[in-house]
């Protein structure tokens, strides 16, 4: 027995051998293979460019990349719509390019106001572009699904540059999530907290097969998935620097900042305001026509509602409630492409007098286009 026990652990030993072995062998293949296919990278020089650069992640820990089109299936209709942004991540209507605009209506926002399951003329945001058209403004849509207030804050303090004339800011019931990006001093005193893409991270983006990587699984989407993204190449170090980003944050200790949600967006949405209001800018709320939305950012507001320029689209809209269920998506809790109209039906009827002008919504060739658009079963 003992002789047979001494025979096992003899086979055991030599097959562990062989495995470190083998394990050894298979491990110098894959960083000698790594190594060829780096230099042969480097000598043909695609991608050279991207590794030379520093990962810089954004402040608001992802956004839109730039001079890129996002194809989302619409929940209804099982169709692609197509969103484009600009050379400055922006969603793009028509083509234009926002940093060359003048008297920009500012839309700030989450996914209300991003909308990418609409069509481009018929996002509240451009039917009112459209309906203005003959005027000196542009309505232009800086909304990013997913965003809080915190983020949305930042977006606007990236484009603050830009030619805008007023600001919008979109309520949305989950606006009060705390990411952590933005700090408070004593004195009410916002700083951004800015984290930095460690060692490691920076170290696999100056690797050409890195960007390889990403080049093949954005090719590869298209051909496997009708939901993808076209993204500039350009773009790739700020994508990969966003996606290590959103590790980092991920990876952090939250309880601090979700001790008081409620504190924090007052707090934020305050210097929201006056950071607008310094600029030189009016600065406006807008609650969608919804009762959830409205009791959400009554139970969130501290003190007088009146310290705030709100557009209520909710204690606006009497018919509302019995109409909600043919505004949203069937398969989704976002507005659909009538409760777009709607929207910009009652926004219309606000930004005359605001701007004091008279115009006309042409209600009935958007509703002809949405008729039409529900009859179709393909992308075009």
């Amino acid at each position: 027995m003992q002789i047979l026990l001494s025979d096992i652990i003899i086979i055991i030993n030599k097959m562990i051998k062989i495995f470190l072995k083998n394990l050894l062998l298979l491990i110098t293949s894959l960083i000698v293979s790594v190594i060829l296919i780096e230099l042969i990278l480097y000598k043909i020089g695609i991608y050279n460019n991207l590794s030379r650069n520093k990962l810089v992640a954004s402040d608001a820990i992802y956004e839109r990349p730039a001079s890129s089109i996002l194809n989302n299936l619409h929940p209804d209709l099982k169709i692609i719509i197509r969103n484009q942004y600009d050379e400055n991540g922006i969603r793009s209507y028509k083509n234009q390019n926002t940093a060359k605009l003048n008297n920009i209506i500012a839309f700030f926002g989450d996914s209300m106001t991003e909308n990418i399951n609409i069509k481009d003329e018929l996002v509240f945001i451009n039917i009112l572009n459209d309906t203005y058209k003959k005027e000196n403004i542009k309505f232009i849509n800086f909304g990013v699904g997913g965003y809080s207030i915190d983020q949305v804050f930042i977006r606007y303090l990236k484009y603050k540059t830009l030619d805008i004339k007023d600001v919008y800011y979109v309520f949305c019931s989950n606006d009060n999530t705390n990411n952590g990006i933005i700090n408070f001093n004593n004195k009410n005193e916002y700083f951004i907290n800015k984290k930095e893409i460690n060692y490691f991270f920076q170290l696999i983006g100056k690797l050409n097969i890195t960007y390889l990587m990403i080049d093949s699984f954005y090719h590869a989407r298209t051909i496997f998935s009708n939901k993808y993204s076209n993204i500039d190449k350009k773009n790739y170090s700020k994508i990969l620097a966003n996606k290590f980003n959103s590790i980092i944050y991920k990876n952090l200790n939250t309880k601090n900042y979700q001790e008081n949600e409620k504190i924090f967006f007052n707090k934020t949405l305050k210097a929201f305001q006056d950071e607008v209001l310094k600029d030189g800018r009016r600065f406006f709320i807008i609650i969608l026509p919804s009762k959830i939305e409205n009791e959400s950012f009554t139970g969130l507001i501290i003190g007088d509602e009146k310290k705030y320029n709100i557009i209520n689209l909710y204690k606006l809209s009497s018919k509302y409630d019995s109409k909600y269920n043919n505004l949203i998506f069937k398969n989704d809790s976002h507005y659909n492409e009538w409760g777009n109209l709607y929207i910009a039906g009652m926004l219309q009827k606000e930004f005359d007098k605001i701007y004091r002008l008279n115009t006309n919504l042409n209600k009935n060739f958007i509703i002809k286009k949405i008729n039409n658009l529900y009859r179709v079963k393909d992308v075009n």
